[in-house]
């Protein structure tokens, strides 16, 4: 490893780095992580945990800091690792982050009900939206996973065999798996979030411009209260930029060295 090290930390939560590994194998530099799947007892503090356990080996193994690149849901763990070990992260890397679950969700839900009405979904969605809660939330994110399609709304202008094979991986446990992506959001939103520390270095922020899940106004202003220093860039793509652009839109090096808007 370099000082340039990369460490992914994926959304999911609790899934693995599968897909990345298969469509961005020739960008070397990028450890893909895959979150463990343990103590569903408590298993938010338990994967944070272990994220901070990784980033110790990474910045261990190359001697420094390491860049912290995450996608969607990882921005919680990112910017919890970053806040923790600010002398750990050369730099913290946001693709498409997701900082309010639920509301993430609603957006979704929305978008797929001004493309096709439903009664049951647009009930939930109701529901959701006058009393925000665990017990409102999966129900309308169960309504949205019983649609086939759904997680295609996601992929912006993925070419087809690339959605193909993501919706084809979907299906595999060991990429996503839905009863511990469940309880771990479940003890995500059940615990007080704990920031330990102030992260001053390099942040930005990649957003899709088709991205139904990240309200990108929202999410901005939500990331400069965090990290006032943070610049963000918006790009031709759904949730998954690195999936969908070139690497040298979203590469944590690339963007050291090409400055991004405010």
């Amino acid at each position: 490893m370099s000082t340039n090290t990369i460490l992914f930390v994926h959304g999911g939560p609790c899934s693995s780095a599968k897909f990345e590994r298969l469509h961005l194998s020739h960008v070397n530099d990028i450890i893909w992580w895959d979150q463990p799947r343990e103590n569903p007892d408590n298993p938010w503090p338990h994967l944070l945990s272990a994220a901070m356990q990784k980033l110790d080996e990474c910045v261990q193994a190359c001697g420094g800091p390491v860049h912290l690149l995450t996608s969607s849901f990882g921005a919680q763990i990112g910017a919890n690792l970053a806040c923790s070990y600010p002398e750990k992260v050369r730099s913290l890397v946001l693709l498409a982050p997701v900082f309010d679950v639920g509301a993430a969700y609603a957006g979704l839900a929305e978008a797929e009900l001004a493309a096709r009405p439903t009664d049951q979904l647009s009930k939930v969605l109701k529901g959701y939206r006058s009393c925000p809660s665990v017990e409102t939330l999966w129900p309308m994110v169960g309504q949205l996973f019983a649609i086939p399609h759904i997680f295609e709304r996601l992929l912006g202008e993925l070419n087809r065999t690339k959605v193909d094979q993501f919706m084809a991986l979907l299906g595999d446990a060991e990429m996503f798996d839905p009863h511990f992506f469940q309880i771990t959001v479940n003890s995500f939103l059940a615990t007080r979030e704990c920031i330990l520390g102030r992260y001053t270095g390099p942040v930005t922020a990649i957003f899709g411009r088709a991205d139904s899940l990240v309200p990108i106004s929202k999410t901005v202003h939500e990331l400069q209260m965090r990290f006032p220093q943070a610049k963000s860039k918006t790009v031709d793509a759904g949730h998954f930029p690195h999936l969908e652009v070139p690497f040298s839109e979203w590469h944590p090096l690339h963007l050291s060295n090409n400055a991004v808007s405010p």
